[in-house]
């Protein structure tokens, strides 16, 4: 019988995505925060989410406090604190990202990307938009 997981969350980036090219590839890594709130408790919890692409076309768009959705497998991770103790990391493996929400008023278009974008001939499961 197969194993597998997957799991889809929304939530807002807590930093700004860091993008690193690896051969012809882009992986693309940012910290993802979900709340839940019970009576009046409110509890975050915080995602760490790697997306490989081929192309980088999210570079203007994953900034700090960007709303989206992210679907792919979950795992954890284990890590030693600075602390000496251990810690475990939530992570995904993104195999989709999209952006929700739209300009807010009063807000600037995002610059654009700061490497061109690839020849349309990309493959690409799907649009981030």
């Amino acid at each position: 019988m197969p194993n597998f997981a997957t799991a889809v969350i929304c939530g807002h980036l807590g930093r700004d995505a860091e993008f690193k090219a690896v051969g012809e590839r882009t992986v693309i890594s940012f910290t993802l925060a979900t709340s839940r709130k019970v009576k009046d408790t409110e509890s975050t919890t915080w995602w760490h989410v790697s997306y490989w692409t081929k192309t980088d076309k999210f570079a203007a768009y994953l900034k700090k406090g960007t709303p989206v959705l992210v679907s792919g497998e979950p795992f954890t991770r284990e890590f030693d604190k600075k602390d000496g103790t251990k810690g475990v990391s939530l992570e995904i493996d993104a195999k989709d990202v999209k952006l929700l929400g739209g300009k807010q008023e009063g807000e600037a278009q995002p610059a654009a990307p700061s490497r061109p974008a690839k020849p349309a001939a990309v493959e690409e499961d799907s649009p981030p938009f």
